[in-house]
């Protein structure tokens, strides 16, 4: 058994069914053999035997009943009936020559005893001239003489020869009777041991293909149901096997990897999406800060310009103390840009892996189409077998057939030989053996007939069998149309999120260069304190100015 999970499934297929063909073409080579042989000894029997035996037992009885008239005729009274008697034993007579006229001795000793008939019957003619001249002749004492005499004993050589001619032929036609016999014998005993035969490859192919092929079928469906249930724990089995199996649990194997890597990817995404909430957050604390700042900033310069007059040098320390926290706010900008960078770039290689991934699938799905057209493939070389099984089945309706036409001429000759009266008897016998014969072929074709449906059921359940295997790998191949599409979702998604980062890297660019802007601003407003005894009333509007730029700039912060 380990072998043979080494050999394909087809070519298991064709060697079981191959074996049953190879059995039932013997068993049909067989039964024609023996019906040949049957044949034959019928053709003996009636073309030969029994026409010999007829034909010298119509001979025999010819002389007897030329002998009989013969002694009627010594015995007549009268003219008339002399006459009449002398008619008779001329028709018995012809009957006697024309029956030899036709008659074929089949064997040596025929030849011997129909030759010493022929050297008798014409002198037994000649002496029985001599009786019938000697009661014309009105010497009934001569006739007499010549009737006890010469004439009785060429009759009772003839009567012993064709006795013995008949003889010959009832051995022969029991010897024809005792072939048909044996022929039947032989093909009965023939057909039982190939039933048998075919009976055990059958039995045997079966609990082949259930050991070898329904069963890891099976298991590989509870497999495929546990990874579709999540579980990603379970045992591929039968992936070390070399035949469709193998193939088909190395497949399953495959889509166990890719549902592992798949939930990994989506482990690294979730992780991705959390530090991404969590930069964002940290954006958002900055801003706030940011915004706090500045707001304590611009509430400064707006007591200061108020109180211009008399607190000028405490508006130049108020101004350095902006310039630095717009300094602490680029260097946050500069920080969340180079982080915003980082998460653009772990999403360009996560889509990377999602594109390899999808690469991989597709493949998957290549070798499950493959394993179906295989599959197709095999279930057409099983029709082709069903085809085969059908051709042979005309075959033995022929034999039946052939069965059909030996029954009727067995009833033929049963009626000839009932027409023969007590001389058929015995042929009437062997015609009824040579029916039963018929008889019996016909069933054993028919017996030959019930075992090539079985071969034709058995290669339907194989082409069932085959069309589950079939089913199977569409459903293989459905799960990965279904993961593919899963990984085209995670693809686009993956796009999505490496376009929104990038956007969220494009706005804290746009941030970093603001900040640069708001530090040069803070720089001039520090040079401008030292002329705001000057110009208390352009700071004042430049204070109002600035508060409205540090405003815009938070909204659009926050819009980001």
């Amino acid at each position: 058994m380990p072998h043979l999970i080494d050999i394909s499934i087809r070519v298991r297929t064709f060697v079981a069914f191959g074996l049953v063909l190879l059995v039932t073409i013997g068993l049909g080579s067989f039964a024609l053999v023996q019906i040949a042989v049957v044949d034959r000894a019928a053709n003996d029997l009636g073309g030969k035997a029994m026409p010999a035996l007829f034909q010298s037992s119509e001979m025999l009885n010819a002389v007897i009943n030329f002998r009989r008239e013969e002694a009627n005729r010594l015995l007549s009274v009268t003219p008339e009936d002399g006459r009449y008697r002398e008619g008779l034993m001329d028709k018995y007579a012809m009957k006697a020559v024309d029956v030899r006229k036709t008659y074929q001795p089949n064997s040596a000793e025929e030849k011997t005893a129909i030759a010493q008939f022929d050297s008798t019957w014409p002198e037994y003619q000649k002496s029985t001239i001599s009786v019938v001249d000697a009661l014309k002749a009105g010497d009934n004492a001569a006739a007499r003489k010549y009737y006890v005499g010469e004439n009785r004993n060429q009759f009772d050589a003839l009567n012993l020869t064709l006795a013995k001619i008949v003889e010959l032929n009832e051995r022969a036609g029991r010897q024809s009777y005792d072939l048909v016999n044996a022929a039947t014998d032989r093909a009965r005993l023939g057909v039982i041991v190939a039933l048998v035969v075919a009976t055990c490859i059958a039995l045997a192919a079966g609990m082949v293909t259930v050991l070898t092929t329904a069963s890891p079928i099976r298991r590989l469906t509870g497999v495929m149901a546990q990874l579709s249930g999540n579980d990603l724990q379970v045992t591929i089995p039968d992936a070390d096997r070399r035949d469709e199996i193998g193939a088909m649990a190395r497949a399953v194997g495959i889509f166990k990897s890719g549902l592992i890597e798949a939930d990994r990817l989506a482990a690294v995404q979730r992780a991705d999406e959390a530090e991404k909430t969590r930069r964002v957050g940290m954006i958002d604390a900055l801003v706030s800060d940011f915004d706090a700042r500045s707001s304590d900033a611009l509430a400064s310069f707006g007591a200061a310009a108020t109180q211009l007059d008399s607190t000028a040098q405490s508006m130049s320390a108020l101004a350095k103390e902006s310039a630095q926290q717009t300094n602490i706010a680029a260097t946050a900008a500069a920080s969340t840009t180079t982080n915003v960078q980082s998460v653009e770039s772990a999403a360009e290689a996560m889509a990377t892996s999602i594109a390899d991934i999808n690469s991989q699938v597709g493949y998957a799905k290549e070798i499950a189409d493959r394993a179906s057209d295989d599959i197709r493939r095999t279930s057409t070389t099983v029709v082709g077998l069903t085809q085969a099984t059908q051709k042979i089945g005309e075959i033995v309706t022929l034999i039946q057939a052939i069965a059909a036409q030996t029954n009727l001429l067995a009833l033929n000759a049963t009626i000839e030989a009932a027409r023969a009266g007590d001389v058929g008897k015995g042929f009437a016998v062997v015609a009824a053996e040579v029916k039963g014969l018929a008889n019996q072929t016909a069933e054993a074709t028919d017996e030959i007939a019930t075992q090539i449906a079985a071969v034709q059921k058995v290669s339907g359940e194989t082409s069932s069998a085959i069309q589950g295997i079939g089913t199977t790998i569409e459903e293989l191949n459905a799960i990965s149309t279904r993961i593919a599409g899963a990984m085209d979702q995670q693809g686009a998604s993956t796009h999505d999120i490496s376009r929104n980062v990038k956007q969220a890297a494009a706005g804290t660019r746009e941030m970093a260069d603001t900040m640069v802007h708001v530090t040069r601003a803070a720089g001039e407003s520090g040079t401008a304190s030292a002329q705001v005894l000057q110009a208390a009333s352009d700071l004042s509007r430049r204070s109002k100015s600035l508060q409205s730029q540090v405003a815009t700039f938070l909204t659009a912060i926050k819009t980001a």
